[in-house]
């Protein structure tokens, strides 16, 4: 057996497991491995937010790297894939786009928990193999947890901005004011409408965040908060996917439909920060910044980072 499916397939196993701690099953994985003259590199794709999301408890292994983030890449490259279903194509786009920017590459394998998937063409990739999460649910093992070998999501994203939280994390008092500094700049600019004449956020996100703010909030609000998010935006928030683009064109269609999904996708990341305020004494920054960036506003994450690195100044 080629050793890339096995390496692919082991990945897969891990996105999957962590996938379904956060009950978050209907995210489907792609996993891809490249031969270079460097060395096998191992790429992901997740079928939610362009192949971009990655779930809270969804740990990517040290060796691998997302595929839409890749900075070895045009900026961009992969803004037809908002809202895109298959991972499979994502993870295909980008090695055909690395082919052209590094030499001798080839792409060797790709193992994908997407059950629709069809196998790619040999000439685009030597071994392709579907696995059922039924299968990997009965495999051995826990799902992958922050160690050594498994890094955080913000670290997948980006990892300059994940080093610079890091010591925050390391200190209460510093974790708490960041998180809440931070969530209250997204939430302020998330009031703004969008391209989609929509703001992010609405008077829910910040009632219960104030209840937070003042020590009131009890487990009935927060019930109260998801069952608001469950028909927020006729229930688009909590399917975005019913939403995604039939096909990958710059058609009017096509534009528009992407346009709209980014919009619940990025709604979806204000929820995902408002819902890191229920359990506040275990919050952890990296998960506030990562649902910032994640919603567009990563020159105000950074801006903001660097305001309280320079002590408030």
């Amino acid at each position: 057996m080629n050793p890339d499916v096995v390496t692919a397939r082991q990945v897969l196993e891990g996105l999957v497991k962590g996938s379904l701690e956060d009950n978050a099953d209907l995210i489907v994985w792609a996993v891809s491995v490249l031969r270079t003259p460097a060395g096998p590199q191992t790429v992901v794709a997740s079928s939610v937010g362009g192949g971009a999301y990655i779930p809270p408890r969804v740990f990517l292994p040290v060796t691998a790297r997302l595929a839409t983030a890749d900075r070895t890449l045009p900026i961009g490259w992969a803004a037809q894939w908002m809202g895109w279903k298959s991972p499979v194509d994502i993870v295909i786009d980008h090695a055909q786009h690395f082919m052209k920017v590094a030499a001798g590459v080839r792409l060797s394998a790709i193992a994908t928990c997407d059950l629709m998937a069809t196998r790619p063409a040999r000439q685009v990739v030597e071994d392709f193999v579907t696995v059922h999460p039924r299968d990997i649910l009965l495999s051995a093992g826990p799902a992958p947890g922050l160690d050594g070998s498994h890094h955080h999501r913000l670290t997948a994203l980006d990892p300059g901005l994940a080093a610079r939280i890091a010591p925050f994390n390391r200190d209460e008092k510093k974790r708490l004011e960041l998180a809440a500094v931070l969530t209250a700049a997204v939430i302020r600019a998330a009031m703004d409408r969008d391209e989609t004449g929509k703001p992010l956020a609405n008077d829910h996100d910040a009632q219960i965040l104030d209840a937070v703010s003042r020590g009131v909030a009890t487990a009935e609000d927060w019930q109260r908060y998801d069952e608001h998010v469950k028909v927020r935006e006729d229930g688009g928030v909590a399917l975005p996917s019913v939403h995604g683009p039939r096909d990958v064109d710059e058609s009017d269609a096509s534009r528009k439909q992407r346009s709209f999904y980014s919009h619940l996708y990025r709604v979806g990341r204000i929820v995902e920060l408002v819902k890191c305020w229920q359990h506040a004494e275990h919050i952890n920054v990296a998960d506030v910044a990562y649902c910032g960036v994640a919603a567009g506003y990563a020159p105000l994450v950074m801006a903001t980072l660097a305001t309280l690195e320079n002590g408030g100044q």
